[in-house]
């Protein structure tokens, strides 16, 4: 989650589709029912993750900017 806030930050978007292509590994590799996410659903992502970002960068990028300079003078948690 730090790094997404960190590229959301400057304004650059997640990769989702090496998300989604890391999970459906992942599902596929433990679950023998498992199939791969449809190209409609992974467009559909995409298009969320831009909201996200937007809505993110409005509402608590400064918040999250102040706490990360917090964290540079003092050390991480």
């Amino acid at each position: 989650m730090r790094d997404w806030l960190a590229l959301w930050s400057d304004n650059k978007p997640l990769d989702v589709d090496k998300l989604i292509a890391d999970k459906d590994a992942l599902s596929l590799r433990f679950d023998q029912y498992a199939r791969g996410t449809p190209e409609w659903l992974v467009a559909h992502y995409v298009e969320l993750e831009i909201a996200q970002r937007f809505l993110w960068s409005h509402l608590f990028a400064d918040v999250h900017q102040h706490r990360v300079a917090i964290e540079n003078t003092f050390g991480q948690p």
